[in-house]
């Protein structure tokens, strides 16, 4: 564990905030804990050591995007996450889950959905009112997971695990092999859900963004036992997205006044901010934390990482957004559904 994690957990154990694991299986927990501390052995240090693949989109590129033909997907939607391996997009709203591959019609489930994502070596899953379900990559239900009051879901790594954000602010951690809760977070009277929840990419912290009395926060927790490492605040708005960059070591933000803020994990402080025009929907960034897009109710916003500057901004109003392979484009859907790349 780093310096700066051994930190963060010194701060989060030290005082307030300190949050209570309530544990299912004590066993299957702590199984679940050595699987995720393995991920991380194996992986950390080989992620942040990696160099930018020769055929990532220049900037020069970027700049002539333009969007292109829209697929319905769905009748309406709130968000899109995309499988930059296989090129397929996983498209969800009220009216259900769409799996889209590339140049195929789309396949639906007409289950009323509030946030879904792949699931490495599984298929996907989906997350409603009170269940997950766990789909394999013919959009087959496989199990239903019952969990309470949930609005957005993230997967691990490995497959093996999930966590599940619920509207009041608390999350789970959801064991997809043995379909089941193993923990639950506890939350901050008034607490309130206003982004989807987001794992880091080594496994072992999450993010998720809550409202409490008119106080907008980003809050990180420990995977392991629950624990709050720290809560970002500065927002003037509700914050509607947050994402991890693959290096680690950044957290962005956005919120529903157009407002962007972006956070070093290392020093737990704000790094950068910036306004764009109209409520943001999304932001992500690209798989080699070169980019960050941001989207809006009337366009979508790329700029480059440590610079910040603007490389592109296209008037395209999106729900979702997530970048493909490479950041060679941009997957958008808008709130009616239709699923188009932003791409030359």
């Amino acid at each position: 564990m780093t310096k700066e994690r051994d930190d963060a957990l010194a701060l989060a154990r030290s005082g307030a905030g300190v949050v209570v694991t309530q544990q299912v299986d004590a066993a299957a927990l702590e199984a679940a804990y050595a699987t995720l501390g393995d991920y991380w052995k194996a992986t950390s240090k080989t992620r942040k050591k990696r160099k930018a693949p020769a055929q990532l989109a220049t900037a020069a590129q970027i700049k002539a995007w333009a969007p292109q033909p829209t697929k319905k997907a769905l009748g309406s939607a709130a968000g899109v996450v995309h499988d930059v391996a296989t090129g397929a997009s996983l498209v969800w709203g009220p009216q259900g889950v769409a799996y889209c591959a590339s140049a195929a019609k789309p396949k639906v489930v007409q289950k009323a959905s509030t946030g879904a994502c792949f699931v490495p070596h599984v298929g996907m899953a989906a997350c409603g009112a009170n269940t997950v379900t766990v789909y394999d990559d013919t959009l087959k239900e496989t199990s239903t997971i019952a969990v309470q009051d949930v609005s957005s879901i993230d997967s691990h790594a490995t497959g093996k695990y999930c966590v599940a954000m619920k509207t009041s602010g608390r999350w789970s951690l959801v064991s997809l092999e043995a379909s089941a809760v193993l923990a639950e977070s506890q939350a901050d009277t008034g607490d309130r859900a206003t982004s989807a929840i987001k794992v880091h990419p080594d496994g072992m912290i999450v993010a998720g963004a809550v409202s409490t009395n008119g106080a907008h926060r980003v809050k990180v927790w420990e995977v392991r036992d629950q624990k709050l490492v720290h809560a970002f605040d500065g927002h003037a708005a509700p914050i509607t997205a947050v994402a991890f960059s693959e290096n680690g070591y950044h957290l962005a933000s956005c919120d529903a006044a157009g407002g962007v803020k972006l956070w070093d994990l290392r020093k737990l402080k704000e790094l950068k901010s910036f306004d764009v025009a109209g409520p943001c929907t999304s932001l992500g960034f690209d798989s080699s934390g070169k980019y960050l897009a941001v989207g809006t109710e009337s366009a979508i916003i790329v700029r480059e990482v440590k610079p910040w500057t603007e490389v592109v901004s296209v008037a395209r109003g999106v729900a979702g957004l997530a970048f493909a392979a490479d950041a060679r484009a941009l997957v958008g859907v808008d709130a009616g559904g239709g699923l188009a790349e932003v791409a030359k």
